[in-house]
């Protein structure tokens, strides 16, 4: 068992160490982006001299900001904070499918986190949006550990729960900081609220004080932010809202494939895979237990709230925004390997569909070389043709 878990903890600490190479090599070595990442380079730079923003600035202008003051403004300092946003997303994504799957999974889902081009370009850019993933996963991996993992045992369950309802509490402060609430905090909540209520636990919630405990601060936390932004959403001002993460404003909105094509194309290469997981997801085996059934629905829900989300947002309140439960997207197929690994069997009709889309992949990579790039949700965003790598893409 010692050894079990000295062979796990090397494999975590190799993960993380590998996913923070992707993320800190050569971070300075490419120049701002004018004007996606200038603008918030420009923002980060006033707050760190002290001045006051002229409209909110979000969790990520103000860690910019603070890359700036603390070793002076260059592109690798304000980088550098969003990166380690980055990293601690990847560790979540590896605590989070470890709780249902084991470490293994773990290890799955922070390997597929940290090596999509959505990850990797929103968390090695001042305005990408890694700060958005860890808080949005942090809040998934409290909702998870309030509803599966406390009152397992008798001793220290107290502060097991307490500690689950106050990361709980803390990632959705910084969800809502970063993104607002309707995109960042409300999907996980809601996601977890509803499996808690359709899947029976209530009933243990009664029969045991500490999930008691975590069950009420789990719904009144998501019953609140759910009014404040259903109130926002009715009064439709046009004043900044923390709640909707934006203001209301006029547009057409794009149609709703267009949010499916940019996910698909900036989660390669593991969107091959990703169809089977959901899949997988939806028709999960009522033999797999209780709990096993509802995380697997929790984390389903994340995703289609996510979705929902940000079309209503994209609708009315922002322009552009990227598909941020990535890291659910990675435990997903997390999940799948490893059902597919301990079931010992194969899985032909698995891999042929697989093949088809990365073929389709590849050939879209090759037709459009910003589609990589789609998950950065940038407006006029367009690669030169000399920039278009097909054979490194294929690779």
């Amino acid at each position: 068992m010692v050894c079990r878990r000295t062979h796990t903890l090397t494999a975590a600490i190799a993960v993380l160490a590998g996913a923070a190479a992707l993320l800190l090599t050569w971070i300075g070595s490419v120049g701002i982006w004018d004007p996606w990442e200038l603008e918030t380079a420009d923002e980060a730079r006033r707050l760190a001299s002290g001045q006051v923003p002229q409209d909110h600035a979000g969790l990520s202008v103000w860690l910019v900001s603070l890359g700036f003051r603390f070793f002076g403004v260059h592109e690798w300092s304000g980088r550098l904070p969003i990166a380690l946003c980055g990293l601690l997303a990847v560790l979540v994504a590896l605590l989070l499918a470890g709780l249902d799957r084991g470490p293994r999974a773990g290890l799955y889902a922070a390997v597929i986190t940290a090596s999509t081009p959505l990850f990797l370009f929103n968390s090695r850019l001042m305005m990408g949006q890694a700060p958005a993933f860890a808080a949005q996963a942090g809040v998934a991996l409290g909702v998870a550990g309030a509803l599966f993992h406390v009152g397992e045992r008798s001793s220290g369950d107290w502060k097991r729960a307490l500690g689950w309802i106050c990361l709980l509490f803390v990632s959705t402060v910084l969800a809502i900081e970063t993104c607002g609430a309707l995109l960042c905090a409300l999907p996980p909540l809601l996601a977890g609220t509803t499996v808690a209520l359709i899947s029976g636990y209530p009933t243990r919630f009664r029969q045991n004080p500490r999930r008691a405990l975590a069950g009420f601060a789990l719904s009144c936390l998501t019953l609140g932010l759910l009014a404040l932004v259903a109130r926002d959403v009715l009064a439709d001002r046009a004043e900044y809202s923390p709640w909707l993460g934006g203001r209301a404003g006029a547009g057409q909105p794009e149609t709703f494939e267009m949010t499916l094509e940019a996910v698909f194309h900036s989660s390669a290469p593991w969107s091959a895979l990703l169809p089977l997981a959901l899949g997988r997801l939806a028709l999960t085996p009522a033999n797999g237990g209780e709990r096993y059934t509802a995380f697997r629905a929790m984390l389903l829900l994340w995703i289609v709230g996510g979705y929902a989300a940000q079309t209503l947002y994209l609708a009315r309140y922002g322009e552009e925004a990227p598909f941020l439960p990535v890291v659910a997207l990675a435990v997903a197929v997390a999940l799948m390997m490893r059902d597919v690994e301990e079931s010992e069997r194969s899985y032909p009709v698995y891999a042929v569909v697989s093949l088809f889309f990365a073929a389709l992949i590849i050939r879209d990579y090759a037709l459009y070389p910003e589609g990589p790039l789609a998950g950065m949700a940038l407006s006029g965003l367009q690669l030169p043709e000399a920039l278009n790598r097909k054979r490194d893409w294929a690779a």
